[in-house]
């Protein structure tokens, strides 16, 4: 996985635009579909949006790639199965 000091810095310094733009309440970041830890992995990125963006939400994938210069898999918590909501939970890293 990418350096996640990095990331946290990156998404932290993000975070006002993101929660006055898109409205994101929270935000955080794993491994978890990829489970490899080498530098080409992806990483998932959970977010918990105030209200539904419609294309918005490809505008926000969009940004996050752009300043984090990775591909990114981009979902909020009730994209996540619930059988496995739990367990990604708790190895998500928040910001």
């Amino acid at each position: 996985m990418p350096n996640n000091q990095r990331i946290v810095s990156i998404i932290a310094g993000l975070k006002p635009v993101l929660e006055r733009k898109y409205g994101v309440k929270t935000i955080g970041f794993c491994s978890w579909w990829t489970n490899q830890k080498n530098a080409t992995s992806d990483i998932t990125v959970i977010v918990d949006l105030e209200q539904p963006l419609g294309w918005d939400f490809y505008a926000l994938k969009i940004l996050l790639e752009a300043k984090l210069h990775m591909h990114i898999d981009l979902t909020t918590w009730s994209g996540i199965k619930p059988i496995v909501r739990d367990e990604v939970r708790e190895i998500t890293r928040f910001i």
